[in-house]
């Protein structure tokens, strides 16, 4: 791969670093092979170990690992498990990131599960499935949400508010039908929000 290889935009894009990084991290792997350490390398580039692992699992997502670090035990990613289920801190990030539902968090999982499962040869092995589960969201088509963790003590006038904005989103995603009961709720605040009247005089 050479420094202006069109892939490496991409991985440091993913990754959050420069392409130099991306490049430097590469070549790294290139020359050491099974000696690559991450710390070391991270120490090296001024970089956090997080971002060379960001960087590891990138190349690894777009196949773009030197050939024989590919092989090599000490990068070595794993399939999704059959019995993966979304771990609560991985929707607690997604909802505050994203502002879906949890429901619509636990849907987006399946979705990623369904595509990761049937995703055959080396493309479907990951170092890291959190962030691929992070890049997975942050690509999504589903639109970013609205939602109000129901912890969060609402006004009436706040909740009319909250009900009618979410209205509007699932109706532009031809959701109406899952409208029906917040409308109903809607109605009943807005019969008992009481508009206010200034004194005059």
């Amino acid at each position: 791969m050479s420094p202006y290889d069109p892939r490496l935009t991409i991985v440091a894009s993913q990754a959050g670093v420069r392409v130099a990084h991306a490049f430097y991290v590469w070549s790294a792997l290139k020359e050491t092979g099974k000696a690559f350490h991450a710390g070391a390398c991270a120490q090296f580039t001024a970089l956090e170990v997080r971002h060379v692992e960001a960087i590891l699992s990138a190349l690894q997502e777009h196949d773009c690992l030197p050939e024989k670090t590919a092989r090599s035990s000490s990068v070595r990613g794993t399939r999704l498990p059959e019995d993966w289920t979304i771990p609560d801190e991985w929707i607690e990030w997604t909802v505050g990131d994203r502002h879906w539902h949890p429901a619509d968090v636990r849907e987006e999982a399946e979705v990623f599960a369904n595509f990761w499962h049937s995703k055959a040869g080396q493309q479907a092995v990951k170092l890291d499935w959190r962030k691929t589960w992070m890049n997975w969201v942050r690509n999504s088509r589903r639109p970013k949400g609205d939602y109000v963790p129901q912890t969060v003590k609402q006004t009436p006038a706040e909740r009319a508010s909250f009900l009618r904005r979410s209205i509007s989103l699932y109706e532009s995603m031809g959701r109406e039908d899952e409208t029906v009961e917040m409308k109903r709720e809607l109605a009943t605040l807005d019969d008992n929000i009481l508009p206010f009247e200034r004194k005059v005089g």
